[in-house]
């Protein structure tokens, strides 16, 4: 995924979004989402602020991906499980605005041993759909399988559980995301259909260029 024309970076995503979607139609993306008013303020405050933390090449290697859909490059690591999720909200139509590192959320916890505890949380990307104004964590596998409360060991780390459709869920997070109107969601990596991915890598130029209108002439000639 990739263009010639750099993307805007990252630290001006509402900027970048001005430009590739106007403020009239983000303001009515966010009507259509019956968000109340402290709540769209909070996410224009949010956008505006975006990224609240930069990648490091301490947890792995930084991978720039320039987005043409949303404007600006994305700047990853972790990338098995966060770059397909990125591809696959290239090509969704109804995923409007893809921020990544948004804010940072307060869980707070009630433990298996009677214990509370409160602490940050970064989660993967915010994005604006059709449907939902919310956070995504993006986490491979065995790492929530890791943290949840069938596995881990220690209760600290019982932060994931399934839901009874097999999908993930974050509690916590979802609690701390609902107190500020909006919702929560958790991407694993066994949802990636890699075979999309990787056909959507190979055709990334020619899916997002513009349309080509031939003439009629033309067009009979070609067939």
């Amino acid at each position: 995924m990739g263009s010639n024309k750099a993307p805007t970076p990252l630290t001006s995503i509402a900027e970048a979004i001005m430009i590739n979607s106007d403020d009239k139609l983000l303001e009515k993306q966010l009507n259509n989402l019956k968000l109340a008013d402290a709540v769209k303020i909070y996410i224009r405050q949010m956008l505006a602020q975006a990224p609240v933390k930069s990648p490091t090449s301490t947890k792995g290697v930084v991978v720039t991906i320039n987005s043409r859909k949303f404007g600006y490059a994305f700047k990853i690591t972790g990338k098995l499980c966060k770059l397909p999720f990125i591809t696959l909200s290239e090509i969704d139509e109804a995923t409007h605005i893809l921020i990544q590192d948004p804010t940072v959320l307060r869980l707070s916890r009630n433990h298996i041993n009677g214990k509370k505890s409160t602490h940050s949380f970064f989660p993967s990307f915010f994005r604006i759909t059709e449907t939902a104004a919310e956070f995504v964590q993006c986490e491979m596998e065995h790492r929530l399988k890791e943290r949840s409360s069938e596995n881990a060991s220690e209760a600290s780390e019982h932060l994931y559980s399934r839901s009874d459709d097999g999908s993930w869920r974050c509690p916590s997070a979802e609690s701390a995301a609902a107190n500020l109107g909006l919702g929560f969601t958790v991407f694993s990596s066994a949802q990636i259909p890699w075979q999309l991915v990787r056909n959507t890598d190979f055709l990334y130029d020619y899916y997002i260029a513009p349309a080509l209108h031939l003439d009629d002439d033309l067009s009979q000639t070609i067939r």
